[in-house]
């Protein structure tokens, strides 16, 4: 039988760039690892970008194909697709190369038929008790993963091997604990650096680039390279997530004011009518400068119109007004007020509702750290501002997962959300942008029309009421055909 040495050496399975997967001193861990009996759990810690599916993808195909009737459970902490892991890391490699094996493949499952073997690959909240005895339980990216999933399954696989890959996390938690103190029977291994592991698909380049993006953020930006890059358990919420010298640095007496020749100007508004403040934003971006400065702040506070709240129809006014003194675009929660949005819209203003999504918190919130630590914004003495980011701070849940907070629960992230939306839409304009070779643009007037159509509703209007009127005319064609067909056939019959 083919032992997993060999078949690691076969070269048979892909890595995520579709080329087949090479010998990493990652690999031989695993392998030395699995073929010592004594041992039961059998943890690796590496940095990011290091084969760690590809280690784990080993392991699983090596059971589907030579261990009969065994069972493997592969966790994706991550949460990406099963479908897609099934396809890329097994069902299309193995299909190629033994085209003759009767596989019998599931969304996120592979059988072979021939041996009785299966691999089941779950996201943690698919996964519950398993119906059989597991022999290899491989939690991948195992910071994602909760403890509720991992004592559900411990069980299942107590006379199996289990692997435990991932990279590091927070210094607390079933996976910090297991890596801390090991049992007799476990084996640890921490990577400290992609260069240990000496894999030749890693790109030294790409974490240079992440390194020198990550310092723009302060200290925050070194413990998360530390944690992704260095393999190091640190906490992140402990810590603020702008530096207090920065935010000093970026409160100046006065800024330069609006510009109407050379600045473009974005505000970001965050909305709440009954409980936490309005607040709207405006930030310009004067052309080739690089760095963005807050020229107006406006805020209404629930408090001061008592149980009704802020009436929605004052909140639609000012940010019409501000639009219009700046000629500027307007980026608005999509779930706070889509019917004031359509209004403003048809009055011609220029707004946009976006989703706000855990993703977009992290991008926006990014943005305005790269900022500040580069003292590139600038903005007017402001309390509550200045107040609200001194208290941000990141919230990381048990699986892992960041969101930027209001940190000691003094201060609602009302203002610096608002300041954040704006930075980060400002933003987008910065950044060069490469044409594909041989791209041909647009003309202009044509983009001119599509920018029209988007922002300002009546355009729209008037497309879907020219649409109409065709179809009018279509209906009234085919009536008068049917007239013109029946007076055909009466004046026959009359004949």
């Amino acid at each position: 039988m083919t032992t997993l040495r060999q078949w690691a050496d076969s070269g048979i399975l892909l890595n995520d760039r579709g080329r087949p997967i090479q010998r990493t001193r990652l690999i031989d861990d695993v392998v030395g690892a699995f073929e010592n009996q004594d041992l039961h759990q059998r943890i690796f810690i590496c940095p990011r970008r290091s084969g760690k599916s590809s280690a784990t993808a080993l392991l699983a195909s090596w059971n589907l194909l030579f261990r009969e009737q065994s069972f493997t459970c592969w966790i994706a902490g991550t949460g990406g697709s099963a479908e897609s892991i099934v396809q890329q890391k097994l069902s299309i490699p193995l299909r190629k190369r033994f085209s003759q094996l009767d596989l019998n493949i599931a969304r996120n499952r592979i059988e072979n038929k021939e041996i009785g073997s299966v691999v089941e690959i779950l996201a943690p909240s698919e996964s519950g008790v398993p119906g059989r005895t597991i022999d290899l339980l491989v939690l991948d990216e195992a910071r994602h993963i909760p403890v509720g999933v991992v004592e559900t399954l411990m069980p299942s696989a107590m006379g199996g091997k289990v692997f435990i890959i991932s990279s590091a996390g927070r210094p607390s938690g079933w996976l910090f604990d297991s890596v801390m103190q090991p049992n007799d029977n476990d084996f640890v291994k921490i990577y400290r650096s992609a260069e240990e592991i000496q894999n030749p698909e890693f790109s030294v380049k790409f974490r240079d680039q992440e390194k020198a993006r990550l310092t723009k953020r302060g200290t925050i930006g070194d413990l998360i390279f530390s944690r992704e890059w260095q393999s190091v358990f640190v906490e992140l919420s402990e810590n603020p997530f702008l530096n207090p010298e920065d935010i000093r640095k970026c409160s100046r007496p006065k800024v330069e004011p609006y510009d109407p020749t050379t600045d473009t100007v974005t505000i970001g508004c965050d909305l709440s009518l009954k409980k936490d403040l309005t607040s709207l934003v405006a930030v310009a971006a004067k052309r080739g400068a690089g760095s963005l400065r807050v020229i107006e702040v406006e805020v209404l506070d629930p408090k001061s119109f008592g149980a009704e709240g802020i009436p929605l129809e004052l909140v639609s006014r000012r940010i019409e007004l501000m639009a219009r003194k700046f000629r500027a675009r307007v980026y608005i929660d999509k779930w706070q007020a889509a019917l004031m949005v359509d209004q403003l819209r048809r009055k011609g203003i220029k707004i946009r509702a976006v989703p706000v999504t855990a993703a977009l918190n992290t991008e926006a919130f990014g943005t305005l750290s790269e900022l500040v630590h580069e003292h590139r914004l600038q903005w007017k003495m402001q309390a509550r501002l200045e107040q609200e980011l001194h208290s941000l701070s990141y919230q990381e849940s048990q699986s892992g997962h960041l969101k930027v907070v209001d940190g000691d629960r003094k201060f609602h992230r009302d203002l610096s959300w608002s300041l954040a939306l704006a930075v980060f839409e400002a933003s987008k304009g910065n950044y060069k942008f490469n044409r594909e070779v041989g791209f041909s643009p647009v003309p202009e007037s044509d983009f001119k029309s599509s920018l029209s159509i988007e922002f300002n509703r009546p355009d729209l209007e008037v497309a879907q009421k020219s649409k109409v009127e065709q179809n009018k005319i279509r209906q009234l064609e085919v009536r008068f055909n049917e007239s013109v067909r029946k007076l055909v056939r009466s004046s026959s019959r009359i004949g």
